[in-house]
């Protein structure tokens, strides 16, 4: 799965786009925070995917090899979000996170 974002005009998802509140009411059920957390960080990971995806084929359709440029920009993309991404802070794995969204 991947997002191409030259694709779309829509915003970023974000947490408030969970809240279900209607005309001053509050929902009947709060969004559980880490299913948005994991929601959210999925997004993103789809989005770069996007890009790096969109790199590899403007690559491939030149016939040359692969601009080490490009490369640091997509390992950079990835390292970024992995250091943000509050639920790996928090768990330091990704079967720790999966693990925590299963007993929640």
């Amino acid at each position: 799965m991947h997002i191409n974002t030259d694709n779309s005009d829509v915003e970023m998802v974000t947490e408030d786009d969970f809240l279900e509140d209607e005309d001053g009411q509050p929902a009947d059920y709060a969004p559980d925070r880490v299913h948005v957390q994991f929601f959210l960080q999925y997004v993103k990971l789809c989005e770069i995917m996007g890009l790096v995806l969109s790199q590899q084929d403007s690559v491939a359709s030149k016939g040359t090899c692969r601009n080490a440029m490009e490369l640091a920009h997509s390992d950079m993309a990835l390292a970024d979000w992995l250091q943000n991404c509050p639920m790996y802070s928090e768990h330091r794995s990704p079967a720790a996170m999966l693990d925590s969204i299963k007993s929640s």
